[in-house]
């Protein structure tokens, strides 16, 4: 007679887990339901369990109604509190005046002051303010697309951006090479790989040695933490194969028999190309160039290469006469190619045609490791992305000369450019962009200046932010450099002068017309804002007089209680959220708790909803941390301003019931006749030093603040739904219950492992008996 031997396991996601076994017998001999029995032995553990994910799944609930609040509160900041110029936002100075200015002038908007400004006149707009500035005719870039040396052949590498990780210490590090796209000798990758290891701290722990034959490469544990055992858990297949180290390799010291060639693959210019389309763009005008498989003859050199592209460019954008208005000149140099627009003549560049490589549709084209040696993107125009050193070759100046070491005796240790700003030196290293020295200097409040590049005319722009006719642009090379010859030429260059605005205006009714000069088209006059458009004439189109530009008030005083009301309606929401939580008991009708997936799969959805529903309630019944906030929070609102010794019941702003828990109405008569009376004092309720809006901003940092200094209390509980990595309290809660469910499990499964090989035993020994049994009544039975 034989047994059967049964295999089981459980998916994770079920509540009871069964250990699985190879070798189980079920109760066929002897009639027992053995899982079902393992069930009951270890159904203590098995609640344990249970009990864990319950409490889990109550700390989950109770993160989602912290983060509800947290949300609503974020949401209020955002409206009312994190910009000045957002009409919602009662930080925006406009935010409470009750009345606006009609200006319906051409030449001047106003706002503010709505009571001085219907006082005041404007005679004429006499001039503009203008900045200092100067445009430069010289043209920054030789006006060329330039790339790298293409080849023939060439050998490619195969471990761009490939990693190694491996674990030493009980940590888990990944190391990545070739991220230039060109390593394909191991001196190289031993180099960057050890250089990885002095950023992550492990230069005097763990080193990567290359023999000096460069037949192996050792990984090993070094220094004080030599004897240390290092295991190589993946990476790469090129990768390991060049270093001869296989995955899952461990021990104090690992050693591998290299293999150079594992490092890159020789590979062909039109192997590279076919199959390949390249998308140039002329102006604004796409056209594509396709290298197909049957034309792979015409490609396969950099000479051929070169008429290749300079056939199919006429044909893409029609240059099919002899001497055309413009085309592009497509040249090799010794491997080098370049792309030019051209006149009529074929050799004079054209001024403002832009002409772009934008994009191939096969990798291993472009790029600078690419087989054309020339990123997506390059253009006719100066790259702004590239570093000092790579644009050298770009200029229509010869190179770039660097400025004179400051200490001969210790020279930097790579090139260094000083230019000199209205007066302000700066001083940029040849690893740095043209967009980061445009930064630079455009941030600096000494420079004074906006520099800017026109990619259509090749040249750069500067000019002065403020000053007026008092405003300068000088820009000049330090210490025998070039960068400022290079990037605005040393002539040619049209210096505009500053400026002043000048207005006539007479400032109240009955006051003759003055003279009013300032630096700036924006300026503020008795707190009425002024922005200047144009110049006035002196006539009319029809040859009347020009008259004097007036401004006529208008009562904003509905809108402004409009905006108020929102105001309070969303402090009330907030409010009421929060009360919601901490009155809301628990079911008086029975103990609900979070269902297992056992109990789940006994009940419909709409039960499954029902009781989890009723399993939320009173989860956080008089949480002390949300009655704290529902008191700053009303508090902040309510309480008197000790500045003006005056609080918002005075202008009908109160809670009228004390069931409402601090709920605010609005009596809008009181409110208006407020508005109407002392609108200054209004709006210094809300916006004074210590008035309301500072301390709601006070409560909002003190509990929803999500940064990693002096974050808020309510995100210290619950984090916040937008940070990357959740430290909060119940998250670190519900890692702990993991951890508790993930050992409880393991002991379950133990406990299972053991009590079935006991089954498994009883059900033999039953076999052998009944076998046995059956041996002695065959004798009897003849």
């Amino acid at each position: 007679m034989s047994y059967l031997s049964t295999n089981s396991s459980t998916s994770s996601s079920s509540a009871y887990a069964t250990a699985s076994a190879s070798k189980r017998m079920s109760g066929l001999m002897s009639g027992l339901d053995t899982d079902e029995l393992v069930k009951q032995f270890t159904i203590g553990l098995q609640n344990k369990i249970d009990s864990q994910l319950q409490k889990k799944q109550v700390a989950s609930w109770q993160q989602e109604a912290y983060q509800s609040v947290i949300k609503a509160v974020s949401e209020f900041q955002t409206k009312y509190f994190n910009s000045t110029t957002s009409s919602s936002s009662i930080l925006n100075a406009s935010f409470f005046n009750t009345t606006s200015i009609i200006n319906n002038s051409p030449y001047v908007n106003v706002s503010g002051s709505a009571a001085a400004a219907k006082n005041m006149k404007i005679s004429s707009v006499n001039h503009l303010a203008k900045q200092s500035s100067f445009l430069s005719n010289h043209k920054v870039s030789n006006q060329k697309i330039q790339t790298g040396e293409v080849k023939a052949e060439w050998e490619k590498s195969t471990v761009t951006g490939a990693a190694l990780s491996f674990s030493f210490e009980g940590k888990d590090y990944t190391l990545t090479v070739g991220k230039d796209g060109g390593t394909t000798t191991l001196d190289k990758v031993t180099e960057q790989l050890n250089e990885q290891l002095t950023e992550l701290g492990l230069k005097d722990k763990v080193s990567f040695e290359l023999s000096s034959d460069q037949t192996s490469v050792t990984l090993k544990s070094i220094g004080d933490s030599s004897g240390s055992s290092i295991k190589v858990s993946g990476g790469s297949e090129a990768l390991l194969k060049s270093l001869g180290i296989a995955k899952d390799a461990s021990g104090t010291e690992i050693t591998g028999t290299t293999d150079a060639t594992a490092l890159y693959t020789n590979t062909n210019l039109d192997e590279s190309l076919a199959g390949s389309t390249l998308t140039f763009n002329l102006n604004g005008l796409s056209r594509t160039v396709s290298f197909n498989e049957t034309e792979r003859s015409l490609y396969d050199t950099p000479e051929k290469l070169a008429n290749f592209l300079q056939t199919k460019l006429n044909s893409s954008y029609g240059f099919t006469s002899e001497t055309p208005e413009k085309s592009i000149k497509v040249s090799n140099d010794n491997g080098k190619l370049s792309f030019q627009v051209v006149g009529s003549d074929g050799k004079t560049s054209t001024d403002t045609d832009t002409f772009t490589i934008v994009s191939s549709s096969k990798s291993g084209v472009l790029g600078i490791n690419g087989a054309l040696k020339v990123y997506a993107g390059e253009s006719n125009r100066l790259n702004t992305n590239k570093t000092l050193k790579d644009i050298a070759v770009n200029l229509s100046d010869s190179g770039l000369t660097p400025s004179a070491p400051k200490d001969p005796e210790n020279p930097p240790a790579s090139s260094v450019y000083r230019i000199e700003v209205n007066g302000k030196e700066f001083e940029f290293e040849e690893t740095e962009s043209i967009d980061s020295i445009l930064k630079k200097i455009n941030n600096d409040p000494e420079a004074n200046v906006t520099i800017t590049y026109s990619n259509t005319l090749d040249t750069f722009q500067v000019v002065a932010k403020t000053g007026g006719a008092s405003s300068k642009v000088n820009i000049v090379d330090k210490d025998g450099g070039t960068l400022a010859k290079a990037l605005f030429g040393s002539s040619n260059i049209d210096v505009q002068n500053g400026q002043d605005a000048e207005i006539m205006v007479s400032l109240a009714d009955g006051l003759p017309a003055q003279k009013i000069t300032r630096s700036s088209n924006n300026f503020t006059l008795d707190g009425v804002d002024f922005e200047l458009l144009k110049t006035t004439p002196t006539k009319n189109a029809d040859g009347t007089d020009f008259e004097p530009i007036t401004f006529t008030p208008q009562n904003k005083t509905d809108d402004l209680v409009t905006k108020i009301k929102d105001f309070i309606e969303d402090y009330n929401n907030i409010l009421t959220t929060v009360n919601t939580f901490i009155d809301e008991k628990k079911p008086t009708d029975g103990k609900y708790l979070p269902l297992t997936d056992a109990q789940k799969a006994d009940m419909s959805e709409s039960q499954i909803a029902s009781w989890e529903k009723k399993a939320k309630q009173g989860l956080l019944f008089n949480d002390s941390l949300l009655n704290s906030f529902a008191l700053d929070w009303r508090h902040a609102m309510t309480d008197q301003v000790a500045s003006l010794s005056s609080a918002l019941y005075e202008i009908g702003i109160a809670s009228t019931k004390y069931s409402e828990k601090g709920k605010l109405t609005i009596d809008e008569d009181k409110l208006k006749k407020a508005l109407n009376e002392n609108p200054e004092k209004v709006a210094s309720l809300f916006t004074g030093s210590d008035g309301i809006a500072t301390r709601m901003q006070d409560v909002m940092t003190k509990y929803t603040k999500d940064s990693l200094v002096n974050t808020g209390l309510l995100i210290t509980k619950a984090g916040s739904t937008t940070s990357a990595v959740d430290q909060s309290d119940l998250a670190k809660k519900m890692r702990d219950y993991d951890t508790q469910v993930k050992e409880l499990k393991v002991r379950l499964s133990s406990q299972q492992e053991i009590y079935y090989n006991k089954f498994t035993a009883l059900e033999k020994y039953i076999s052998q008996m009944n076998t046995q049994a059956s041996f002695f009544t065959s004798f009897t039975s003849t």
